[in-house]
């Protein structure tokens, strides 16, 4: 088994829930800043060119959600995916769903296209407040969210929980003021606490101290 990984990024999430289910597994190093997912040998891996990508005897799973799902089904006594509890579930795959499509991809994502350089035009001075502004207040759902209990799900930790943790870290690097989600950046520091997500971040080379 192999997880394709870039410090940091997205991938974070695949790497802490393979590291907490005590799956045996190689962490290939892709790093974006240096372009690494652009190469020959990893599109050949994974064609998007994204991460992460997990390759299982020789079958390649990528996107955040997928992988996820299946750490849940193959280490099912690790309850990373509440399997065993339909309303949590449901729960579980609402707030994947949030994270992934509308804080990455349309909050995170247009914040990282205005610092970034690329192709694409960058967007003027009002827009780009504009999709702080957004963003911003999706924070307070994470805040939200955290309101029943240490985690995501209440009192239970769940594969997602590695998700606020990823977004803090991000939102840090973006210099957002994070006085107001005190409930988030006390869920960030329970998630350092734990020896796995402690395990993944020295093996991608972060610091604890940027969460």
């Amino acid at each position: 088994m192999r997880l394709f990984y870039s410090p940091g990024a997205c991938s974070l999430v695949s790497h802490i829930a393979l590291e907490e289910a005590g799956a045996r597994f190689e962490a290939v190093r892709i790093a974006i800043a240096e372009g690494a997912h652009a190469r020959p040998d990893y599109l050949a891996v994974n064609p998007r060119g994204l991460v992460p990508a997990l390759e299982v005897d020789g079958r390649v799973y990528s996107e955040t959600i997928a992988i996820l799902t299946w750490v849940g089904r193959a280490f099912p006594a690790s309850g990373l995916v509440p399997l065993d509890d339909d309303e949590a579930l449901v729960r579980f795959y609402e707030r994947l769903a949030f994270f992934a499509a509308s804080i990455h991809a349309a909050g995170f994502g247009r914040v990282f296209r205005a610092v970034r350089q690329g192709p694409w035009p960058r967007p003027d001075a009002a827009s780009r407040a504009y999709d702080r502004e957004r963003l911003a207040a999706s924070f307070l759902e994470i805040e939200a969210m955290l309101g029943g209990g240490d985690w995501l799900l209440g009192n239970r930790y769940t594969a997602a929980d590695a998700y606020p943790l990823t977004f803090l870290r991000w939102a840090r690097r973006q210099d957002f003021d994070l006085a107001s989600y005190p409930r988030w950046s006390a869920h960030a520091r329970r998630m350092v606490e734990r020896s796995a997500v402690q395990a993944v971040l020295a093996r991608e080379g972060l610091d604890p101290s940027e969460f």
